[in-house]
């Protein structure tokens, strides 16, 4: 069974129309009244919510500010400990470099063990690790000694013969330069042990 058609509601205007709201121009004037009001509403929304924001951002500020001051405080306060800190590690690192490498008696102790009567040293210079000796002997037989000598130490890492001469002076005998490479001194200690 067919429906009944609902009846039309009529809508009864008892304004006059004005005639400008029909042009394009009267068109877009009145779109832009309701939607310019709207885009007002909007704007003052957006304006008061920044303005309230405000003081929330400003506080947030202060309280940064705040932070920042009071752990730099802290920072410069360990400032002398970090430098106190650096000084007490180099003084360390020194000290355990000296342990390490070879005192200037220990090494007049090796070279004066190992010298024959017919050798005698002119100028010994003592590096962390090297020791260069000049001297002179009166036989290559007493160089190839002090050579022996000290290869046998258990100190001496190797030996480098940088020049063997006949004296300069006129004298008897053979000038000579060599260069000791001595052993670490853990290693050195743990192989006399």
């Amino acid at each position: 069974m067919p429906r009944p058609a609902r009846p039309r509601q009529l809508t009864i205007n008892l304004l006059p129309q004005d005639p400008f709201y029909e042009t394009p121009l009267g068109r877009v004037m009145a779109w832009a009244s309701t939607i310019g009001r709207y885009l007002v509403i909007f704007t003052e929304v957006i304006v008061i919510i920044s303005f309230a924001s405000r003081f929330k951002l400003d506080r947030d500020l202060t309280d940064l500010n705040a932070a920042i001051q009071q752990k730099s405080f802290i920072i410069d306060s360990y400032g002398n400990l970090e430098n106190d800190v650096r000084l007490a590690q180099k003084k360390t690192d020194f000290l355990i470099q000296q342990k390490t490498n070879y005192n200037a008696l220990e090494i007049l102790d090796i070279l004066a063990a190992s010298l024959p009567q017919d050798v005698a040293l002119t100028l010994v210079q003592v590096y962390p690790q090297e020791i260069q000796v000049t001297g002179s002997a009166l036989t290559p037989e007493a160089i190839a000694q002090l050579v022996r000598l000290l290869q046998r130490q258990p100190t001496v890492n190797a030996l480098y013969m940088d020049q063997i001469k006949s004296n300069q002076q006129g004298a008897a005998g053979f000038e000579f330069s060599m260069r000791i490479q001595m052993k670490p001194k853990t290693a050195a200690a743990t192989r006399t042990s």
